[in-house]
């Protein structure tokens, strides 16, 4: 093994993005750390946890700064000589799915292979099938915007449009019936 005792990496990306990992017992972080990954868990610009400013540092800028944010954590982990630079997966579920997917197609040097859990694959399409609460949601991190009133930033920010970078492979998990990260949205993704 030619790592130097650096360990494999899963970065771990939660959903929200308006949510946080705490220091606390996960049984499925528990079993990455048991199956032998060093796993990081970014609380990036989004989160909550840490005052208003930093919480909406997304509105009418998503899929920027949470990249920034785990790519600097992968980073560091590289840096302290924990991780092993060559063996990084990433992957979450909901919001976190939607960070793999950007990750995967935006930064595809980085990556081994991603899982993407119920994610937001095809921003455009899932706001159309969303309910009316959360397309409210989904408004509201816009600035009050739909993604077609945003189409710059859906240029830039949506997984679909990065699906022909992606060159690890990444394991797509969806429900057909998941009403909040819509599976016709993902399937697009998939598709492409």
């Amino acid at each position: 093994d030619d790592s130097g005792g650096q360990f494999p990496v899963l970065m771990f990306v939660h959903g929200g993005p308006t949510w946080l990992d705490l220091d606390r017992w996960s049984p499925e972080v528990q079993a990455y750390v048991d199956a032998g990954f060093a796993v990081g868990m970014v609380n990036y610009r989004g989160s909550i946890g840490y005052g208003r400013e930093w919480r909406d540092t997304l509105v009418a800028n998503i899929g920027g700064p949470e990249l920034e944010d785990v790519n600097a954590g992968l980073a560091d982990l590289v840096a302290r000589g924990i991780a092993d630079p060559e063996r990084a997966a990433v992957g979450g579920h909901s919001w976190g799915g939607y960070v793999t997917l950007l990750e995967l197609g935006k930064h595809p040097e980085l990556w081994r292979c991603g899982v993407a859990g119920v994610p937001v694959g095809d921003h455009e399409q899932g706001y159309e099938e969303l309910s009316p609460l959360l397309q409210e949601y989904d408004r509201a991190l816009l600035g009050g915007k739909t993604p077609k009133e945003l189409p710059e930033l859906m240029r830039d920010r949506n997984p679909i449009n990065f699906a022909d970078e992606v060159v690890a492979p990444v394991l797509v998990v969806i429900g057909r019936n998941d009403s909040r990260c819509p599976y016709a949205q993902a399937m697009a993704y998939v598709d492409k």
